[in-house]
């Protein structure tokens, strides 16, 4: 497949910053590699269907065979987009919890409420439950905060330490 060469390609990039090293054997620099970002956003038929022709899974594998035994991560990439927005609620759709090649599912979300991520993170919806269930690691990987948000970057920061999900913001 044209997108996995592609993939190999780019570990196989010898930096010349790391003795000229492959990106795929800089585990100790490189913690994790997103499948994309939010690759199945545009394909919301597949979404829908749970990903039939298990391209996440598919991709995940593939990554996972060129980092090799580097202690370098597989990502989901927000797989969907943004919780709460756009029609777009798909950072963990079943295939990508059920993949064993995938150890990151990240969170792409612009909600403008603390209380909307603590239903997502924590509550009733609660990405923790699910990925812990399937062994899986969570991160929130792009997220927004805008002044014109009901709640504030630092009302928003308090649910993620709450619940232990590192965090890397993203500012609108």
């Amino acid at each position: 497949m044209d997108y996995d060469n592609r993939l190999n390609a780019i570990l196989s990039y010898e930096s010349p910053n790391f003795a000229g090293r492959a990106w795929r054997d800089l585990g100790e620099v490189i913690l994790a590699i997103d499948l994309q970002n939010e690759p199945l956003i545009e394909q919301l038929d597949k979404l829908n269907a749970n990903d039939p022709d298990g391209w996440l899974c598919g991709r995940a594998g593939a990554l996972k065979g060129f980092v090799g035994s580097s202690r370098i991560k597989v990502v989901t990439g927000g797989i969907g987009g943004s919780q709460y927005c756009c029609d777009h609620e798909f950072n963990f759709p079943e295939k990508a919890l059920q993949c064993d090649a995938i150890d990151i599912l990240s969170v792409h979300g612009y909600m403008s409420k603390s209380s909307d991520w603590a239903y997502f993170i924590t509550g009733d919806k609660s990405v923790l439950r699910q990925a812990r269930s399937a062994a899986k690691h969570v991160m929130v990987e792009e997220w927004g905060v805008s002044t014109s948000f009901q709640d504030n970057f630092n009302s928003q920061v308090e649910v993620f330490n709450s619940a232990g999900i590192p965090w890397l913001s993203q500012s609108s």
